[in-house]
Order: C-alpha cells, then sequence, then structure tokens
C-alpha cells in the first residue's frame, strides 16, 4: 500500500499516543474504532478540525505547527465560529511587531512574542501571542 505524501504529512486522524481527529469522524468508524480504542487503552481524545484551507500551511512543513493551531482555536472561540473542514479561512502572520502593538491594548506586562490576523467564515480579529509572568498567553481582540 502506497499513501499520499499528503496524508501521511498531515493525517486525518492520528490514534498515537493520543486520538486526534483533524476532520470530521464519520459515525461508524467512532462508535466501531475510536470509542473502543479510547475506552480500552485510556487514551485521550481530542478534536482539531483544520479547515481544508489551511491544512498546507499548518503541515507544510511536515509537521503540525502548533503555534499557529492554537492560534486558530482562538480565534475560532473569540469570533464564535465552529471549525469545519470547509469553514472559510485565513491566517496572516504581521510583522513588524511593533506596528501593531500599540494599536491592540495589551496588558503593560505583557511581551508580545507574535501576532496574527485570523479571518474565519467572513469574521476577522487579531491573535496577539506573548509572554506574561513567564507564561505563554493568547489574547483577542
Amino acid at each position: 500500500m502506497t499513501l499520499e505524501r499528503a496524508l501521511i504529512v498531515a493525517p486525518p486522524l492520528e490514534i498515537w499516543p493520543e486520538v486526534i481527529a483533524h476532520v470530521t469522524i464519520p459515525q461508524d468508524v467512532e462508535q466501531i474504532l475510536l470509542t473502543p480504542l479510547v475506552r480500552e487503552l485510556g487514551l485521550q481524545r481530542s478534536i482539531h478540525i483544520i479547515p481544508h484551507t489551511l491544512r498546507q500551511r499548518l503541515y507544510g512543513s511536515g509537521t503540525l505547527k502548533q503555534v499557529e493551531l492554537t492560534v486558530l482555536e482562538q480565534a475560532a472561540l473569540f469570533l464564535n465560529v465552529s471549525l469545519t473542514e470547509e469553514t472559510a479561512s485565513t491566517l496572516i502572520a504581521l510583522r513588524p511587531l511593533e506596528r501593531y502593538t500599540s494599536l491592540l491594548a495589551l496588558p503593560s506586562q505583557m511581551s508580545i512574542t507574535g501576532l496574527w490576523a485570523v479571518e474565519l467564515a467572513g469574521k476577522t480579529c487579531l491573535i496577539a501571542q506573548g509572554k506574561q509572568a513567564g507564561r505563554i498567553v493568547y489574547i483577542a481582540r
């Protein structure tokens, strides 16, 4: 069996060491395979749906860009948009950071390390990543 490179780099479903769905899983696969697997092996289960328009960007280097996935999920929460594979989406890293940070009214003790403009289903927001009290935090505007 030979798999396409795209399936190897960006699998729709990961089952080890944690079950992670990156697409909507059909109900029969969920009931017959995943539910028993999670229950019997005590695996963690999470859902990280990535719209088709961003799959290449988030998996382009062969590994998942976790920071950008977090930015995407933070934007979806802020904009109240449910992510699906068909969600119209755009993710743009903004630079230089100094040009934009003064516009965001962020906490003064926050050191900005990244800034993105995110469009999901026709709604737009900015997501700032920074360090605050030694922790990585994300703020949406």
